[in-house]
Order: structure tokens, then C-alpha cells, then sequence
């Protein structure tokens, strides 16, 4: 199994002004996020605004995070669409390319039957790549339950990874003992962490490690690799309120874009029909900012 492990950001998708894709901007957030010690990168995810790229846009984008990372990082693209064969085309692409991994959800819409799920990420996982399966019933209205999340890793091959996105802990523990330890789990909850760390996650799949990518590395570090549990609550409960406010604001990819913007990066607008946050809402991020010491 190709090992994923620790901080894996899925990174913002900047925009230029006419709301075209930014590809110069994309390598240097690539640069920054590799220079703070991530261990992997998702581009066209949920926070890469997925839904609002076409299926050429999506490769060009996959070709150059790779191309920027050049094998210093994991790159997990996002494959998932609305349609088997795009989602296998679009995971061949990546697997041509070069990429480590992939990560789809669920098509959403019309609510597919387990033996339609099933049929789905058997057409992905057959390209050969490692596959995370991105459990995310707040925006699919689906939720794939722990057994079935195992017994899809145990009988289809390359199926290996599950981020647990429902924001319910107890998850990352049943699918551990389902499985035996034999799949990996993510935590994707910006402010279930040090959680996700103490129950044994393989590792935290965190947008707000685009603004601070860095941070979110120590918390790694300290938890997982050092096993100093007090530092890691410390450190955790430091950058806490940032976490809470990104995933409680309502807004996060727009706020996430206004963070890389405010710490000196380049993000560009969300494309609609998302917008960008407010003048005051950015001047609240900015507080919080400001007081993390990190602007």
C-alpha cells in the first residue's frame, strides 16, 4: 500500500480576477505549503471548489500541483463527479500523470443505493491508484456507514483510505477495530485534530492548513511522533479558535481563501456562485490572525 500518513491539505484553487484559473499562483502555494512541512497535497476537493471546474480544468490543474511538488509531497487529486466513467477517466489521467493517490466521494443528487456506491468506487479503485474514500453525508447526504466502508476496503482492491468527515470521532475508532488497523484513516474536521491524533488516525485531512500549514505540522508531531500529549493540547487549544471559526463560519472555502490572502498568499476570489466573505467577516479573520501571531 502506498503509505499516506500526517497533514494532508486540500489546497484552495486560486482564481484570477476574470475568474480564470491562477496555475502561476498554484505552484507558488504549492512551494509554500511543501516549505511547512505538509506530507501530502488534494487538489480539487471540497476546499479546491470541485464543483465549480470542468473535467479539463480538473486535469490541468492535477498536472500542475504534480509538476509543482516533483516528488517531494504526496498529490491525492480529487476525482470525483457526478458519473462513473468521468471519475475513472479523470483517475486514469491522474495515474498517467503521475499522482500518489486519489480521493472521491459519493455522486451526490440522485442518492445512489450501496450496490450503486459499490459499483462506483469499484470503477475507480480498478485504475490502480490508492483510493481515499471521502465520507461526507453534511454535503452528499450519504453516509456510508463503518461496516460498509470496511468490507468495500477488504473485498475491492486499492481501496485503502476512509476520511471521516461526518464529524463523529467514535467513527475513526470503529473503523480502526472493524478493520483490524488495516485501513487509513483520516480525520477531516478542522477542529477534531488532536482528537482524530489520540485515536489512532493516520492522519487529518485540514483546510486550514493552507493558512497555516505549519502549525498544523507540529501538531502532528507532537501527538503522533512525540506522543507529548500535553504539548499537543496546548499547541491545539492555541489555534483552536481558528479551526472552530472556519468550520463554524458557514463561508469556509471563501474564508479559507481570505486566510491565504491575509498571511501573504495568493487566492484570488471563490468562483461563483460562491462570493467572498465580507469587509467585516474579514475583519474577524483578521483578528483571529492577528492574535495567533501569525500576520
Amino acid at each position: 500500500m502506498n503509505k499516506l500518513h500526517g497533514v494532508l491539505v486540500p489546497s484552495i484553487t486560486p482564481f484570477k480576477k476574470n475568474s480564470e484559473i491562477d496555475y502561476e499562483a498554484i505552484k507558488s502555494h504549492v512551494d509554500f505549503l511543501i516549505s511547512n512541512g505538509v506530507h501530502g497535497i488534494i487538489p480539487a476537493g471540497s476546499t479546491g471548489e470541485h464543483a465549480m471546474l470542468t473535467l479539463e480544468e480538473k486535469k490541468c490543474i492535477f498536472k500542475t500541483f504534480v509538476d509543482a511538488a516533483n516528488g517531494k509531497v504526496k498529490i491525492i487529486p480529487g476525482t470525483h463527479t457526478l458519473r462513473n466513467e468521468e471519475s475513472k477517466a479523470l483517475t486514469e489521467y491522474a495515474k498517467d500523470i503521475g499522482a500518489d493517490a486519489v480521493m472521491a466521494t459519493v455522486p451526490y443528487y440522485f442518492p445512489p443505493s450501496d450496490e450503486e456506491i459499490w459499483d462506483y468506487f469499484s470503477a475507480i479503485a480498478s485504475v490502480g491508484l490508492p483510493v481515499v474514500i471521502y465520507n461526507f453525508p453534511g454535503n452528499t447526504n450519504i453516509d456510508m456507514s463503518s461496516e460498509f466502508l470496511v468490507k468495500m476496503s477488504q473485498e475491492i482492491p486499492n481501496i485503502d483510505y476512509v476520511k471521516n468527515s461526518g464529524g463523529d470521532v467514535r467513527r475513526i475508532h470503529e473503523l480502526i477495530m472493524l478493520s483490524e488497523d488495516k485501513i487509513g484513516v483520516f480525520e477531516g474536521f478542522d477542529d477534531l485534530g488532536l482528537e482524530a491524533f489520540v485515536t489512532g488516525a493516520h492522519g487529518w485531512i485540514v483546510g486550514s492548513a493552507n493558512i497555516v500549514p505549519q502549525q498544523c505540522v507540529k501538531l502532528y508531531e507532537l501527538a503522533v511522533e512525540q506522543k507529548d500529549f500535553n504539548k499537543a493540547k496546548s499547541h491545539y487549544y492555541e489555534f483552536l479558535p481558528l479551526f472552530s471559526h472556519l468550520i463554524n463560519c458557514g463561508k469556509f472555502v471563501a474564508t479559507v481563501k481570505a486566510g491565504v490572502e491575509l498571511v501573504g498568499g495568493p487566492s484570488g476570489s471563490p468562483r461563483k456562485p460562491l462570493l467572498s466573505i465580507t469587509q467585516s467577516e474579514k475583519d474577524q479573520l483578521k483578528k483571529i490572525l492577528e492574535q495567533l501571531k501569525v500576520i
